[in-house]
């Protein structure tokens, strides 16, 4: 089991609502749902090369295993 780090928004304006709601969520601007994208190299072109952003959005959606902390 791994332990992750999400925060609430870069001012912790979301803290109150991902705790209230027992969820956490990212996006970094993207609104398309990550399936429309092909591989993590089409989201890095779609978010015009931010490539930590890309890898992180992957990372939460593809790589972060229900179970984890």
């Amino acid at each position: 089991m791994a332990v992750w780090v999400v925060r609430g928004g870069r001012q912790g304006e979301f803290e109150e609502d991902f705790m209230s709601e027992g969820v956490v969520a990212v996006n970094f601007g993207v609104e398309k749902c990550l399936d429309e994208f092909a591989s993590k190299k089409d989201l890095l072109d779609h978010m015009g090369g931010k490539k930590n952003a890309a890898d992180q959005l992957w990372r939460f959606a593809y790589t972060m295993p229900d179970g984890d902390w």
